[in-house]
């Protein structure tokens, strides 16, 4: 079962790994706030049917788990799958995603740092997120 946090507006968000660190089901309102609050971000577009992106979800929830830096958030974001949202459509626009399984590090400025569709594995991931959260 989901762990559910709660936002400060109440709306409920779904954290699929990390304790320190954290990465989420996407949610509007915790991203923009997260933005806000100058963390390095990690998105991951990511669609159910995609075999890439069940691949790499492993490795991207150790790398979460095994993360510990609160000023790091993940979020997976659904595309063009039957769980994408109006909200994820709106990122992906947002973001010129063409395909599932790309993923976007978002430095502390809110600035996009890296965007790719490599197959990223855990130490890969790793490695990007505190490139990030290093400058």
């Amino acid at each position: 079962p989901a762990v559910i946090e709660e936002t400060e507006s109440g709306n409920q968000l779904e954290l699929l790994a990390g304790t320190t660190s954290k990465y989420y089901r996407f949610d509007k309102e915790h991203y923009e706030q997260s933005m806000k609050d100058g963390k390095v971000i990690f998105l991951d577009f990511h669609a159910d049917w995609c075999p890439i992106c069940l691949r790499e979800k492993p490795g991207i929830l150790d790398a979460f788990n095994e993360l510990n830096n609160e000023n790091v958030v993940g979020y997976e974001v659904h595309y063009n799958d039957g769980k994408t949202t109006e909200d994820e459509e709106e990122m992906a626009k947002k973001y010129g995603i063409t395909y599932q399984h790309t993923k976007v590090v978002i430095g502390k400025n809110g600035e996009a740092m890296l965007k790719s569709l490599e197959a990223f594995s855990k130490v890969k991931i790793l490695e990007e997120i505190n490139k990030a959260a290093n400058q």
